[in-house]
C-alpha cells in the first residue's frame, strides 16, 4: 500500500491531466492520455463489454476518479443503471481533484464536477434510477460480503510500483467477487498477470492497448 505523498499535475497527450507522486515517481494515468485510456480500457472494453442493464462495478483503485466519472456520464446517456462500488485504501485531497477539473471534460460539467468531489469525499452518492456509488477506504483483502460484480476495473499501480496488488490471491478474491460471466479489465499486460489469472481459472484475451500500449488484458470468469 502506498502511502500519501506530496503529488503533481501533469499534463498529458490528450490534453487531460494526470497525478504524479513525487517521491515514488508513478502516475496515476498514461502520460500518452488519461481520459483516452481510461475510455479505451475501462469504458469501451469494460463496461461496455457488459450487456446487462443493470451493472455492478468494482473498482480497485479509485485515484483521481475518473472512471467512475466516466461510468456515471454512460449511465446518463445510455439508460444504465449502475452500482459503483470502489476501493481506495490512500485517497488524494479534494483539492487536488478539484485542480484535475474532470467536470469540466463532461458533457454536463457542474453536475459532474459536483458528483465528483462527493464521491471523493467518501459521500454515498445516488442519482435515482441510474448511478448509485461507495467508496470504501479499504484494501482488496478486506472487501465486504456484497452483491456481486458484473465488471472489475482494476487499476492499481503498475507491477513495478505495486507489486503485491498483482498476486494471485488479490485476483482470487476478485475471481470470487465476479458474477459468472462477469469479467476484469487491466491496462497491464504482462505475461505473468496473464499467467496467473489463467492459473486461477480466467478466460484471458489480450486486446489492443490504448496509445503508448500494445496490448492490455480482459479476463472473465467462465459461465453463462
Amino acid at each position: 500500500m502506498l502511502e500519501q505523498d506530496p503529488v503533481e499535475l501533469i499534463a498529458t497527450g490528450d490534453g487531460s491531466f494526470t497525478v504524479r507522486g513525487r517521491s515514488w515517481n508513478a502516475c496515476y494515468h498514461s502520460q500518452h492520455g488519461a481520459l483516452t485510456e481510461s475510455r479505451h480500457v475501462f469504458i469501451r472494453h469494460g463496461l461496455d463489454a457488459c450487456p446487462r442493464p443493470r451493472i455492478h462495478v468494482l473498482e480497485v483503485g479509485f485515484g483521481t476518479g475518473l472512471n467512475a466519472l466516466l461510468t456515471l456520464e454512460q449511465a446518463l446517456k445510455r439508460s444504465l443503471r449502475i452500482r459503483y462500488t470502489a476501493l481506495e485504501p490512500n485517497p488524494l485531497p479534494e483539492a487536488v481533484i478539484q485542480q484535475l477539473a474532470y467536470g469540466m471534460l463532461m458533457t454536463e460539467p457542474d453536475r459532474a464536477e459536483g458528483f465528483l468531489c462527493a464521491m471523493h469525499r467518501g459521500d454515498r452518492g445516488r442519482l435515482p434510477g441510474c448511478f448509485e456509488f461507495e467508496l470504501l477506504h479499504q484494501r482488496v483483502q478486506e472487501l465486504p460480503l456484497m452483491e456481486p460484480v458484473d465488471v472489475v476495473y482494476f487499476d492499481a499501480f503498475a507491477p513495478s510500483t505495486q507489486p503485491e496488488m498483482w498476486s494471485a490471491d488479490i485476483f482470487r478474491i476478485l475471481y470470487s467477487a465476479l458474477v459468472p460471466g462477469g469479467h476484469l479489465v487491466t491496462f497491464c499486460s504482462k505475461g505473468q498477470v496473464r499467467r496467473d489469472l489463467q492459473a486461477i481459472g480466467f478466460e484471458v484475451e489480450r486486446l489492443p492497448g490504448p496509445p503508448g500500449k500494445r496490448e492490455m488484458l480482459r479476463a472473465r470468469r467462465p459461465g453463462e
